[in-house]
């Protein structure tokens, strides 16, 4: 009951708590600690840019993702912050190597707590792509009319601030993906067919879903665990 509780409608919001540890090409940074124009290592091995960092409200429950080796705290994600899985049978099955899930889709396949205290954010990068985190692919935010439309009056205005072409329809268009995103009836079936079908594996678990995403690099020799200050 607390877990359905926690998807209220404040939780519909996507985000991620800003102490989260992303990859640069210095090492591990808090995702809060970044400006724009910062680069940040892609689950898929690409590099993109930060364009800005959107407010976003902390939810009641938040999804608790494992953290890269050395890093002691989870990276909590909201309920509804989009995160990129590659099981084996989504070419099958839905027709692309990657699928886009919710947590709030996944439930009790995840780890679910108050999270605690600090700023939460959506990162806008300059182009589509799922921000590595960890083992996880963590979706950036893109920018269609729906998604802006949805943002609280301060985040919006603090995307038009940041990016004010975000004003603009055509500036959504380079956010186009061709990565489907799963409800719950879909992420059931695809779990299913992964255990039993083309996957082979008889009990799935979440991890297994999260094959072929390459997790964030580990902290770099020359600055051991997260650098930079605390956003908190």
């Amino acid at each position: 009951m607390e877990l359905r509780d926690g998807f209220g409608q404040q939780a519909r919001a996507a985000g991620v708590l800003a102490t989260a540890p992303v990859e640069t090409p210095e090492g591990l940074r808090r995702l809060g600690d970044l400006r724009p124009g910062a680069a940040l290592r892609l689950a898929s091995g690409d590099w993109a840019r930060l364009r800005a960092l959107i407010p976003a409200p902390a939810p009641r429950l938040a999804a608790a993702l494992p953290p890269p080796r050395g890093i002691p705290d989870p990276i909590w994600i909201a309920p509804h912050q989009p995160i990129a899985l590659a099981p084996p049978g989504a070419p099958a099955l839905v027709g692309a190597r990657e699928v886009l899930v919710c947590p709030a889709v996944l439930g009790l396949r995840l780890t679910w707590a108050h999270p605690p205290d600090g700023p939460w954010c959506e990162p806008l990068l300059d182009r589509a792509g799922a921000i590595a985190m960890g083992g996880f692919g963590v979706e950036g935010f893109r920018p269609g009319p729906g998604a802006i439309a949805a943002l609280a009056p301060p985040a919006r205005a603090a995307l038009y601030a940041a990016v004010p072409r975000a004003r603009h329809a055509a500036f959504a268009a380079a956010y186009a993906s061709n990565r489907p995103e799963l409800d719950t009836r879909e992420t059931d079936a695809l779990f299913k067919f992964c255990s039993t079908g083309a996957g082979g594996h008889g009990t799935l678990r979440f991890d297994v879903m999260c094959e072929g995403v390459p997790p964030a690099c580990p902290a770099s020799p020359r600055a051991p665990g997260i650098s930079g200050r605390s956003p908190c």
